[in-house]
């Protein structure tokens, strides 16, 4: 019977000190409750430091949620971030104790987050980018691994035209947390977008555009966007190796080296504009567009050709030579572009002046 008695009165004390310290903490949500917030941190902390409480998720929620008020009210960004950093180590203390609801403890820093996300969404549809960026900033306290936020970060950059913040929000994204969701086409878009506007960054700029290649294997765009990079800084070789190798259909392929043609015939470099076109002819010996390029290609040098034989009386044999030798190769062109297209007028009215250009030159 003492026994029992003894048992029982061990009991009472062990549930009266627990409802001691109980009241510890709920002294200090009471403080909070009645915005006593120093009086409560000062509770509160006690009870993180007592053997009874200092293992409960209770204790450090409170101790988390005075350290995020007294952050909101903070006079400075640099008090802010100070309680925001403690309010933060609380929460994530929380979540170390084990034996307690993982809902619970994981809630208030995912509410936290959301906070900070929201203020600087709210911002930058206000156009204040520098306080959403602060907002931002403070989200990656809470998660610093969250790549939501810095997403956000790089679309408020370009709004906000810091693209140099862009580019390093992005690479960081892409290296360091291995960003591969839903927006990672439009990551690497916009990094080339940024990069391009750097002519001293035209190797990283292809270097991304290899990257988006292997990741995105059916897209034929960053073939496109490393094409224009190549002919933008006149690397034709490179281009035309870059059509070699690709994976691209022969029409597709056609047309790119068409466009290289095109390049080297608005430089006046006839002789590469003609090497691209009958590279690109050997691909398909029946393409009309191709057919049509080379014909007007040689009338142009043709053309050249007669009006410097008014020019230079010393050279009229020479020039009445190479012009011949362009119209006939015209006129070889049109003639095999007619069988294809046997109903096209304009083409047999060419023909037909392409064949008096012969007639008269052969007569001087």
């Amino acid at each position: 019977m003492k026994r029992l008695i003894f048992t029982v009165l061990v009991a009472m004390l062990v549930l009266s000190e627990a409802t001691a310290q109980s009241k510890r903490i709920s002294k200090a949500e009471s403080a909070y409750q009645k915005g006593e917030y120093a009086k409560a941190l000062k509770k509160i902390t006690k009870a993180t430091l007592h053997r009874k409480t200092k293992d409960t998720p209770r204790t450090w929620l409170m101790q988390g949620t005075i350290y995020q008020t007294l952050a909101l009210q903070a006079s400075s960004d640099s008090l802010h971030e100070a309680y925001l950093q403690h309010a933060i180590a609380a929460y994530r203390h929380m979540q170390t104790l084990g034996n307690h609801d993982s809902v619970l403890t994981t809630q208030p820093m995912d509410s936290l987050w959301q906070s900070y996300y929201t203020q600087a969404r709210q911002h930058a549809d206000q156009q204040q980018y520098e306080e959403a960026l602060t907002a931002l900033h403070r989200a990656r306290m809470v998660k610093p691994k969250d790549t939501t936020t810095y997403l956000a970060q790089g679309e408020i950059a370009l709004r906000k035209q810091d693209y140099q913040l862009a580019q390093q929000t992005y690479d960081y994204l892409l290296d360091s947390l291995h960003y591969d969701g839903v927006q990672l086409y439009e990551v690497y878009n916009t990094l080339v977008d940024v990069s391009s506007l750097q002519e001293t960054e035209a190797a990283k700029t292809q270097a991304l555009l290899k990257q988006a290649q292997m990741l995105f294997p059916d897209s034929t765009y960053w073939i496109d966007r490393e094409f224009a990079l190549l002919t933008n800084h006149e690397r034709w070789k490179e281009a035309e190796q870059l059509i070699n190798n690709s994976s691209l259909s022969t029409a597709a392929q056609i047309e790119l080296i068409r466009e290289l043609a095109h390049q080297q015939r608005i430089r006046n470099h006839f002789e590469e504009a003609q090497y691209y076109y009958q590279l690109a002819l050997k691909m398909d010996e029946q393409n009309l567009e191709v057919l049509y390029d080379l014909a007007y290609l040689h009338q142009e040098k043709a053309i050249a050709s007669e009006k410097a034989i008014g020019e230079d009386q010393t050279a009229i044999k020479e020039r009445r030579e190479q012009a011949l030798i362009h119209y006939r190769k015209s006129l070889e062109y049109l003639t095999l572009a007619i069988s294809l297209d046997q109903n096209n007028d304009h083409t047999l009215q060419n023909i037909t002046l392409v064949k008096k250009h012969i007639g008269s030159l052969e007569r001087l």
